[in-house]
């Protein structure tokens, strides 16, 4: 008799029960080092399924980061993310539709959140292609170096004046562009209660399909729920973020081992060969889409600019539209440089906000 396991990336095989019953036994492990494996491809999962009383023993082991993408509307999280402990020293991020600017802050979508900027922040707003070259470099791991992210299209560095009035003008309009918001994390993680966000910096972008949050969190930001639903919350800038795993409309993960140094791309895609899984971006970095990876679901909003596979991908390139590749991803060679991705997101570029 043969039992069927559900891989991490939609993926399903048949295996015989010795095996399945060890990739169980390495599910139900919090703190285990072995990823999941598809044993016939021999690929990691990266992430394992956690109940709440597993992710909060890693809560209760230490500061972790926590990255969460949310429900459109309301405080109520789709799937939560507990990364390895080398991503705490990451700038920390949120990404939501503005619904309201003045000379010195944002008002998000995301719970009515105000995050502030200054005289020291940086501001960008993507061209058509969706792309700020100067903010490719990203801090990765303990700082220990920089990766550059694909992607080398036209880009806008702005004032602070020409950014306000660039939002102000889409809101106007009936629009209400997104941003990703970008800070140094700080040296321990901030109170639950406390809504104070300083951006470093703010892109303007078109493809933010979901909130997403993405900040170094304790014990102290998780709130069982005695008498649910919901099942949890995550208390994170002053906002109460539901957890809700008894009906699956939230799923919680935690990384495996084989994560570590992770790092983030964003690119425009050049070509894509479905024969062996790959994509590559416009400066010629190479995406290895693998068995464990997790591809974003569509935007209900939006789903025609969401792709979910490399064939709708390749479609889309035959059709002569661009498309972005956005994720995280594992380096597996410097030449060409090919990442193992970890999670990526596909979306047609419509117009910049």
């Amino acid at each position: 008799m043969r039992a069927t396991l559900v891989i991490p990336g939609m993926l399903r095989h048949a295996v015989p029960w010795a095996a399945t019953a060890a990739l169980l036994a390495a599910a139900c492990d919090p703190v285990g080092p072995a990823a999941l494996q598809d044993p016939t491809l021999g690929a990691p999962a990266f992430s394992r399924q956690v109940g709440i009383d597993q992710f909060k023993q890693q809560l209760d082991s230490g500061p972790a980061r926590v990255r969460m993408v949310l429900e459109d509307t309301g405080l109520m999280a789709r799937r939560v993310r507990i990364t390895r402990p080398d991503q705490l020293n990451r700038a920390e991020g949120i990404e939501s539709r503005i619904t309201g600017v003045s000379s010195g802050s944002l008002t998000l979508a995301l719970g009515n959140l105000t995050i502030s900027f200054n005289d020291s922040t940086r501001f960008r707003a993507d061209a058509e292609d969706g792309f700020d070259e100067q903010e490719n470099e990203l801090e990765v791991g303990d700082a220990a170096g920089l990766i550059r992210d694909g992607g080398e299209g036209e880009h806008h560095t702005v004032t602070a004046a020409d950014f306000v009035a660039r939002v102000q003008a889409a809101i106007d309009s009936g629009r209400h562009p997104a941003v990703e918001a970008r800070r140094a994390a700080p040296s321990t993680p901030q109170a639950p209660d406390d809504a104070h966000f300083l951006a470093s910096s703010l892109r303007l972008v078109e493809d933010a399909d979901h909130p997403r949050i993405d900040v170094n969190v304790t014990a102290a930001n998780l709130q069982i729920n005695g008498s649910p639903p919901p099942d949890a919350w995550i208390q994170v800038l002053g906002l109460k973020i539901e957890v809700l795993t008894s009906d699956s409309t939230t799923r919680l993960e935690a990384n495996d081992a084989d994560t570590e140094g992770e790092l983030e791309f964003r690119g425009l895609v050049k070509s894509v060969n479905t024969g062996d899984s790959t994509a590559v971006l416009d400066d010629g970095t190479v995406l290895h889409l693998v068995a464990g990876t997790e591809r974003e679901d569509a935007d209900e909003h939006d789903g025609s600019a969401a792709l979910q596979t490399l064939a709708d991908v390749q479609a889309a390139l035959s059709a002569g539209k661009s498309v972005v590749a956005k994720g995280e991803g594992l380096l597996k060679a410097t030449s060409p440089r090919t990442l193992d991705v970890i999670e990526i997101r596909f979306r047609v570029v419509t117009a910049a906000p």
